[in-house]
């Protein structure tokens, strides 16, 4: 179980059969909805009343053409579209782009719960 201390919090855990300790202000989990932690420390789960309740999927893509050869416009942007995190807004949900010079393209979908595609 984690200790919660005036600072952050503290994990004591063990890998390959060694114990080791983890303190930090903060811990994210970015292992996917209700991931690692949240299932090793039995973690309850609270919506956040504000917020709609959603998911995001990604993936990564090669040869994608970029926005302006696909959609010309006669004003000119202060910078490439590309060259910024993309993003195209739809009812119940939106999508982003992210291109990468060394890597393949991200493309990123994140939509509400009970949106059925």
């Amino acid at each position: 179980m984690p200790t919660s201390l005036d600072s952050g919090v503290e994990l004591k855990a063990q890998r390959s059969g060694h114990p080791f300790t983890l303190r930090a202000q903060f811990v994210i989990d970015a292992s996917g909805p209700r991931g690692f932690l949240h299932r090793a420390l039995n973690l309850g789960e609270t919506q956040f009343a504000t917020l709609p309740a959603t998911q995001a999927l990604y993936t990564h893509f090669e040869g994608v053409r970029r926005w302006d050869e696909l959609h010309a416009s006669p004003e000119k942007p202060p910078y490439p579209v590309d060259d910024a995190a993309l993003h195209h807004v739809f009812d119940g949900g939106w999508i982003w782009v992210l291109r990468f010079k060394q890597r393949p393209d991200q493309r990123g979908r994140r939509r509400h719960r009970r949106t059925r595609e």
